[in-house]
Protein backbone atom coordinates (compact mmCIF):
# COMPACT_ATOMS: atom_id res chain seq x y z
CA UNK A 1 0.00 0.00 0.00
CA UNK A 2 1.53 3.58 -0.93
CA UNK A 3 0.49 4.55 2.66
CA UNK A 4 2.95 2.05 4.12
CA UNK A 5 5.95 3.52 1.28
CA UNK A 6 5.87 6.54 3.39
CA UNK A 7 5.03 8.44 6.75
CA UNK A 8 1.42 9.14 7.59
CA UNK A 9 2.85 12.97 8.14
CA UNK A 10 4.73 13.27 4.75
CA UNK A 11 1.64 11.83 3.08
CA UNK A 12 -0.37 14.41 4.64
CA UNK A 13 1.59 17.42 3.87
CA UNK A 14 2.05 15.90 0.24
CA UNK A 15 -2.01 16.62 0.19
CA UNK A 16 -2.19 19.96 1.66
CA UNK A 17 0.46 21.42 -0.80
CA UNK A 18 -1.62 20.01 -3.63
CA UNK A 19 -4.54 20.67 -2.96
CA UNK A 20 -5.80 16.97 -3.24
CA UNK A 21 -7.21 17.19 0.50
CA UNK A 22 -9.23 19.97 -1.04
CA UNK A 23 -10.71 17.56 -3.12
CA UNK A 24 -10.80 14.28 -0.98
CA UNK A 25 -12.89 16.66 1.38
CA UNK A 26 -15.44 16.99 -1.06
CA UNK A 27 -15.36 14.01 -2.91
CA UNK A 28 -14.89 11.40 -0.01
CA UNK A 29 -16.39 13.23 2.87
CA UNK A 30 -19.11 15.23 1.65
CA UNK A 31 -22.11 13.48 2.10
CA UNK A 32 -20.67 11.33 4.98
CA UNK A 33 -20.41 13.01 8.41
CA UNK A 34 -17.24 12.15 10.31
CA UNK A 35 -16.36 11.66 14.26
CA UNK A 36 -12.90 12.05 15.88
CA UNK A 37 -11.52 11.66 19.21
CA UNK A 38 -9.42 12.60 21.69
CA UNK A 39 -8.66 12.64 25.20
CA UNK A 40 -5.92 15.34 26.86
CA UNK A 41 -4.67 17.36 23.83
CA UNK A 42 -2.77 19.56 24.43
CA UNK A 43 -4.10 23.15 23.47
CA UNK A 44 -1.97 24.67 21.42
CA UNK A 45 -2.15 21.93 19.29
CA UNK A 46 -5.84 21.30 19.24
CA UNK A 47 -5.99 24.84 18.46
CA UNK A 48 -4.49 24.37 15.11
CA UNK A 49 -6.21 21.13 14.41
CA UNK A 50 -9.39 23.03 15.42
CA UNK A 51 -8.50 25.71 12.67
CA UNK A 52 -8.42 23.46 10.00
CA UNK A 53 -10.91 21.58 10.65
CA UNK A 54 -13.29 25.01 10.90
CA UNK A 55 -11.57 25.69 7.12
CA UNK A 56 -13.00 22.99 5.87
CA UNK A 57 -15.72 20.79 7.95
CA UNK A 58 -18.80 22.17 9.18
CA UNK A 59 -18.79 21.19 12.62
CA UNK A 60 -21.54 20.14 14.10
CA UNK A 61 -22.94 18.05 17.84
CA UNK A 62 -23.29 14.50 18.49
CA UNK A 63 -26.73 15.09 19.08
CA UNK A 64 -27.48 16.95 15.89
CA UNK A 65 -26.13 14.49 13.98
CA UNK A 66 -27.79 11.35 15.91
CA UNK A 67 -30.92 13.00 15.90
CA UNK A 68 -30.37 13.42 11.72
CA UNK A 69 -29.46 9.52 11.82
CA UNK A 70 -31.71 7.95 13.85
CA UNK A 71 -35.02 10.52 12.06
CA UNK A 72 -33.24 9.28 8.71
CA UNK A 73 -32.72 12.82 7.87
CA UNK A 74 -28.20 12.55 7.48
CA UNK A 75 -28.67 14.90 4.39
CA UNK A 76 -30.28 17.48 6.58
CA UNK A 77 -26.74 18.15 8.17
CA UNK A 78 -24.66 20.49 6.18
CA UNK A 79 -21.97 19.26 3.71
CA UNK A 80 -18.95 17.56 5.39
CA UNK A 81 -20.28 17.72 8.68
CA UNK A 82 -17.80 16.42 11.54
CA UNK A 83 -18.37 16.05 15.60
CA UNK A 84 -15.76 16.34 18.06
CA UNK A 85 -15.76 14.06 20.97
CA UNK A 86 -13.42 13.64 23.44
CA UNK A 87 -13.04 10.65 26.22
CA UNK A 88 -12.52 10.16 29.91
CA UNK A 89 -12.88 13.77 31.37
CA UNK A 90 -9.02 14.13 31.99
CA UNK A 91 -8.46 17.87 33.93
CA UNK A 92 -6.40 18.99 31.24
CA UNK A 93 -9.83 18.94 29.56
CA UNK A 94 -10.27 22.44 31.39
CA UNK A 95 -7.37 24.21 29.30
CA UNK A 96 -9.49 23.59 26.13
CA UNK A 97 -12.48 25.43 27.76
CA UNK A 98 -12.11 28.68 25.65
CA UNK A 99 -11.12 26.97 22.38
CA UNK A 100 -14.40 25.09 22.73
CA UNK A 101 -16.04 27.86 23.77
CA UNK A 102 -15.20 29.14 20.28
CA UNK A 103 -16.90 26.65 18.57
CA UNK A 104 -20.09 26.90 17.09
CA UNK A 105 -21.10 23.49 17.79
CA UNK A 106 -21.36 21.09 20.98
CA UNK A 107 -18.00 19.08 21.79
CA UNK A 108 -19.25 16.29 23.87
CA UNK A 109 -16.61 15.15 26.74
CA UNK A 110 -17.65 11.55 28.01
CA UNK A 111 -16.76 11.39 31.84
CA UNK A 112 -16.29 8.59 33.62
CA UNK A 113 -18.80 9.44 36.08
CA UNK A 114 -16.76 7.42 39.19
CA UNK A 115 -13.53 9.65 38.69
CA UNK A 116 -14.70 12.72 37.04
CA UNK A 117 -15.38 15.42 40.23
CA UNK A 118 -13.52 13.14 42.32
CA UNK A 119 -9.85 13.02 43.51
CA UNK A 120 -9.68 8.86 42.34
CA UNK A 121 -7.54 8.00 39.64
CA UNK A 122 -8.01 6.57 36.02
CA UNK A 123 -6.60 2.94 36.68
CA UNK A 124 -4.53 2.44 33.56
CA UNK A 125 -2.20 5.43 35.29
CA UNK A 126 -1.11 2.76 37.22
CA UNK A 127 0.95 0.39 34.70
CA UNK A 128 3.62 1.15 31.93
CA UNK A 129 1.56 -1.33 30.12
CA UNK A 130 -2.28 -1.22 30.68
CA UNK A 131 -3.09 -3.58 28.04
CA UNK A 132 -2.35 -6.81 29.07
CA UNK A 133 -5.10 -5.87 31.84
CA UNK A 134 -7.37 -5.11 29.63
CA UNK A 135 -7.67 -8.76 28.35
CA UNK A 136 -8.75 -10.66 31.19
CA UNK A 137 -11.76 -10.53 33.48
CA UNK A 138 -12.49 -7.78 35.09
CA UNK A 139 -12.07 -9.14 38.52
CA UNK A 140 -8.35 -10.53 37.82
CA UNK A 141 -7.90 -6.75 36.81
CA UNK A 142 -9.26 -5.30 39.45
CA UNK A 143 -6.94 -7.68 41.68
CA UNK A 144 -4.26 -6.93 39.85
CA UNK A 145 -4.09 -3.52 40.50
CA UNK A 146 -4.57 -4.14 43.93
CA UNK A 147 -1.43 -5.67 43.99
CA UNK A 148 -0.42 -2.67 42.87
CA UNK A 149 -2.09 -0.76 45.40
CA UNK A 150 -4.15 0.90 43.32
CA UNK A 151 -7.73 0.79 44.33
CA UNK A 152 -10.44 2.19 41.72
CA UNK A 153 -12.57 3.65 44.67
CA UNK A 154 -9.55 5.56 46.85
CA UNK A 155 -8.79 9.43 46.70
CA UNK A 156 -5.01 10.10 45.44
CA UNK A 157 -5.07 13.45 46.89
CA UNK A 158 -6.15 17.04 45.37
CA UNK A 159 -2.46 16.65 44.07
CA UNK A 160 -2.54 13.83 42.01
CA UNK A 161 -6.21 14.64 40.76
CA UNK A 162 -6.76 13.56 37.25
CA UNK A 163 -10.32 14.40 36.26
CA UNK A 164 -11.95 17.27 36.09
CA UNK A 165 -13.31 19.02 38.82
CA UNK A 166 -17.24 19.22 39.64
CA UNK A 167 -16.75 23.05 39.52
CA UNK A 168 -14.63 22.77 36.06
CA UNK A 169 -17.72 20.53 34.50
CA UNK A 170 -20.45 22.97 35.72
CA UNK A 171 -18.22 25.78 34.05
CA UNK A 172 -17.98 24.03 30.77
CA UNK A 173 -21.93 22.69 30.74
CA UNK A 174 -22.72 26.13 29.39
CA UNK A 175 -20.86 24.76 25.94
CA UNK A 176 -20.11 21.01 26.42
CA UNK A 177 -22.23 18.10 25.89
CA UNK A 178 -21.29 15.71 28.88
CA UNK A 179 -22.15 12.33 27.78
CA UNK A 180 -20.90 9.01 29.79
CA UNK A 181 -17.78 6.62 29.63
CA UNK A 182 -18.96 4.13 32.69
CA UNK A 183 -17.85 4.48 35.66
CA UNK A 184 -14.95 3.59 36.23
CA UNK A 185 -13.67 2.90 32.71
CA UNK A 186 -13.44 -1.32 32.89
CA UNK A 187 -13.27 -2.99 29.86
CA UNK A 188 -17.36 -3.76 28.89
CA UNK A 189 -16.96 -7.28 27.29
CA UNK A 190 -14.57 -8.45 30.29
CA UNK A 191 -17.51 -7.41 33.48
CA UNK A 192 -20.31 -10.02 34.45
CA UNK A 193 -23.61 -8.67 33.23
CA UNK A 194 -24.54 -7.00 36.41
CA UNK A 195 -21.11 -5.25 36.99
CA UNK A 196 -21.59 -4.27 33.34
CA UNK A 197 -24.95 -3.15 33.68
CA UNK A 198 -24.42 -1.18 36.72
CA UNK A 199 -21.39 1.08 35.33
CA UNK A 200 -23.54 1.56 31.74
CA UNK A 201 -26.93 2.01 34.04
CA UNK A 202 -25.93 4.46 36.80
CA UNK A 203 -23.25 5.96 34.84
CA UNK A 204 -26.93 8.00 33.51
CA UNK A 205 -28.12 9.78 36.61
CA UNK A 206 -24.19 10.48 37.97
CA UNK A 207 -23.04 12.57 35.03
CA UNK A 208 -26.33 14.18 34.90
CA UNK A 209 -25.56 15.34 38.58
CA UNK A 210 -22.04 16.59 37.65
CA UNK A 211 -23.19 18.79 34.86
CA UNK A 212 -26.75 19.70 35.78
CA UNK A 213 -27.75 18.63 31.87
CA UNK A 214 -29.38 15.37 30.07
CA UNK A 215 -26.67 12.73 29.70
CA UNK A 216 -28.17 11.06 26.20
CA UNK A 217 -24.66 9.49 24.76
CA UNK A 218 -22.56 6.72 25.49
CA UNK A 219 -18.72 6.21 24.58
CA UNK A 220 -17.47 2.76 24.62
CA UNK A 221 -14.55 2.28 26.90
CA UNK A 222 -11.59 1.62 24.92
CA UNK A 223 -13.61 1.29 22.48
CA UNK A 224 -14.43 -2.76 23.49
CA UNK A 225 -18.54 -3.87 23.11
CA UNK A 226 -20.09 -7.02 22.98
CA UNK A 227 -23.66 -7.52 21.53
CA UNK A 228 -24.73 -7.26 25.35
CA UNK A 229 -23.01 -4.17 26.11
CA UNK A 230 -24.32 -2.72 23.31
CA UNK A 231 -28.50 -3.86 24.25
CA UNK A 232 -27.49 -3.05 27.78
CA UNK A 233 -26.64 0.79 26.54
CA UNK A 234 -29.67 0.73 24.55
CA UNK A 235 -31.99 -0.23 27.12
CA UNK A 236 -30.85 1.96 29.49
CA UNK A 237 -32.05 4.87 27.37
CA UNK A 238 -29.06 6.63 25.78
CA UNK A 239 -29.41 7.93 22.24
CA UNK A 240 -26.53 6.72 20.82
CA UNK A 241 -22.99 5.14 21.61
CA UNK A 242 -19.38 5.60 19.87
CA UNK A 243 -17.28 3.31 19.16
CA UNK A 244 -13.44 3.77 18.18
CA UNK A 245 -14.30 1.71 15.15
CA UNK A 246 -12.85 3.28 12.06
CA UNK A 247 -15.71 4.71 8.98
CA UNK A 248 -18.39 7.23 8.40
CA UNK A 249 -21.59 7.41 9.73
CA UNK A 250 -23.86 6.27 6.89
CA UNK A 251 -28.01 6.42 6.55
CA UNK A 252 -27.39 2.56 7.69
CA UNK A 253 -25.35 3.16 10.96
CA UNK A 254 -26.38 1.88 14.21
CA UNK A 255 -26.40 4.66 16.14
CA UNK A 256 -25.69 2.33 18.80
CA UNK A 257 -22.09 1.52 17.20
CA UNK A 258 -20.67 5.04 16.40
CA UNK A 259 -17.54 5.25 14.15
CA UNK A 260 -14.91 7.00 13.59
CA UNK A 261 -12.48 8.58 11.55
CA UNK A 262 -9.83 9.81 13.69
CA UNK A 263 -8.34 9.25 17.69
CA UNK A 264 -5.97 11.31 18.97
CA UNK A 265 -4.54 13.35 15.94
CA UNK A 266 -2.91 16.31 16.71
CA UNK A 267 -1.15 16.90 14.08
CA UNK A 268 -2.71 18.26 10.94
CA UNK A 269 -0.83 16.62 8.12
CA UNK A 270 -1.45 13.29 9.80
CA UNK A 271 -5.28 14.38 10.55
CA UNK A 272 -5.31 15.09 6.50
CA UNK A 273 -4.47 11.34 6.23
CA UNK A 274 -7.10 10.31 8.50
CA UNK A 275 -10.25 12.37 7.23
CA UNK A 276 -8.63 11.81 3.69
CA UNK A 277 -10.18 8.10 4.08
CA UNK A 278 -6.62 6.54 3.40
CA UNK A 279 -6.52 6.04 7.78
CA UNK A 280 -9.91 4.59 7.64
CA UNK A 281 -8.71 1.88 5.12
CA UNK A 282 -5.70 0.83 6.76
CA UNK A 283 -7.73 0.70 10.03
CA UNK A 284 -10.25 -1.23 8.62
CA UNK A 285 -7.68 -3.74 7.71
CA UNK A 286 -5.88 -3.71 11.06
CA UNK A 287 -8.71 -3.66 13.03
CA UNK A 288 -9.93 -7.04 10.37
CA UNK A 289 -6.84 -9.09 11.12
CA UNK A 290 -6.70 -8.29 15.05
CA UNK A 291 -10.32 -9.12 15.61
CA UNK A 292 -9.98 -12.58 14.28
CA UNK A 293 -6.92 -12.80 15.95
CA UNK A 294 -7.87 -12.09 19.07
CA UNK A 295 -11.17 -11.02 20.13
CA UNK A 296 -12.82 -14.69 20.05
CA UNK A 297 -16.03 -14.70 20.30
CA UNK A 298 -16.70 -10.91 21.22
CA UNK A 299 -17.85 -7.97 19.08
CA UNK A 300 -16.74 -4.31 18.20
CA UNK A 301 -13.05 -4.18 19.55
CA UNK A 302 -11.22 -1.79 17.26
CA UNK A 303 -7.18 -1.77 17.41
CA UNK A 304 -6.25 1.54 16.41
CA UNK A 305 -2.96 1.67 14.61
CA UNK A 306 -1.08 4.98 13.67
CA UNK A 307 2.14 5.38 11.53
CA UNK A 308 5.07 6.54 12.35
CA UNK A 309 6.41 10.18 12.12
Amino acid sequence: MFHALISKRTLGRLLRVTGIDALLVRVVNGKRPSIIVYHDPNPLMFKEILAYIQRHYSIVSIDRLVKSLRSGQLKSLPSRAIAITLDDGHNGNFALAAILKGIDAETTIYLCSQIAGTERGFWWSALDDPEPLKLISNNARLAALRDLGFYEDHDMGSEHRQALSKHEIRIMSEFVDFGAHTRFHPILPMCDELTARAEIDLAVSEVEELSGQPCQHFAYPNGDVSERDRVLVQESGYESARTVNPGWVRPSTDSFMLPIVSMDEVVVDRLVVDLSGIGVLKRSVVSWIRRSRKRKGSQGRSWWMRSGD
